[in-house]
Parts: structure tokens; sequence; C-alpha cells
């Protein structure tokens, strides 16, 4: 709940307020010895960190995250910390390894079978391949994005944003059709 607060407030300007909610998660966690919750509050930690443009505070949460989640034997919050780790290297404009960083989650949620997750990793692989010209490889992660959404029945905001993707896509490649 605490780490929901603190999302909201950061999506509405008040980044001292998030952060506040997210010191109490913390605080929380570490009080009742529960590590994949302050490895989980670490990651949202990590987004308000990059955020403000503090990305060395940024990696150094996420590599806690990494242990924590690797000592609890937690593939689910690794992908996550992959997820995060991928953004962060992808708003310092290391795309490389952010691609590298989704590639690994992508991995991760394919083994443990969740499709939607493995669907936002393939849209940020794709978005970035988008920003770089390489159009007919974001078209190549889009279509596998899609093709979850279509094989499995689930519904989600992605999928609109993967068919805009789409759109964008073709507009780049002079597809009218």
């Amino acid at each position: 709940m605490l780490l929901n607060l603190g999302s909201n407030e950061m999506q509405r300007g008040n980044f001292k307020g998030s952060m506040d909610y997210y010191n109490q998660s913390l605080q929380l966690a570490k009080t009742n010895n529960l590590g994949a919750q302050i490895a989980n509050t670490y990651n949202y930690m990590a987004e308000f960190y990059y955020y403000m443009g503090e990305f060395q505070m940024a990696f150094n949460v996420i590599d806690s995250s990494y242990l924590l989640f690797k000592a609890s034997d937690n593939p689910y919050g690794l992908a996550n910390t992959h997820i995060v780790h991928g953004n962060t290297h992808n708003l310092i404009g290391n795309a490389p390894q952010a691609i590298e960083q989704y590639r690994i989650a992508d991995s991760i949620y394919g083994a443990i079978n969740d499709p939607l997750s493995r669907a936002v990793a393939l849209n940020n692989m794709g978005t970035i391949h988008f920003f770089q010209g390489d159009y007919d490889g974001a078209l190549l992660l889009f279509s596998q994005c899609k093709t979850i959404f279509d094989t499995t029945g689930m519904r989600s905001s992605l999928l609109n944003t993967v068919i805009g993707n789409f759109g964008e896509v073709y507009m780049e490649k002079g597809i009218w059709d």
C-alpha cells in the first residue's frame, strides 16, 4: 500500500511525498525482516532516483534489490529488477545495456510463464529499436508482443501502446496501407 501511495505521489509530481512513502515502506519491511519487500521497495526507489537524475543512486539500490531477490530465490522479483535496471540504462542513453537487461527479464518471465510481463519487456526493446531507426527489428518485437495478446486473449493498456507503436513504425517506413 505504501509503495502504491508513493507511486501515486510521484505521478502527481510530489517527489518528496513519494520518497516519504518509500522510506516508510522500507523501514516497515526492514523491521519485519521482509527481504522481498525490501527489494521491491528498492526498485520503486530506483525509479524515483532515475526520474530525479540521480542515476548512481538508482544503480546502487538496484544492486541491493538484486542481492535480496537472489537470496530469496524470487525470479519474478529478479525479472522486475532487470526491467528497472533496463529503464535506468535507457534513460542515460545506454541502449545496448538496456536491451540486455530487458532480454534477461524476458527470458525469466518466459521461464515463469508470465506473458504480460514478457510483453512489457518486448515492447521496451521494440521501442529502443524504433528510436535507433531499426524499424524491422522494432516490428519483429512489437509483433511478438501482439502475438502474446492474441494467443492469450489478455487485454491491457499495453496492447493499445503496441498498436500505436506499429502505427509509428509504419509511418516511418512510409507504409500507408
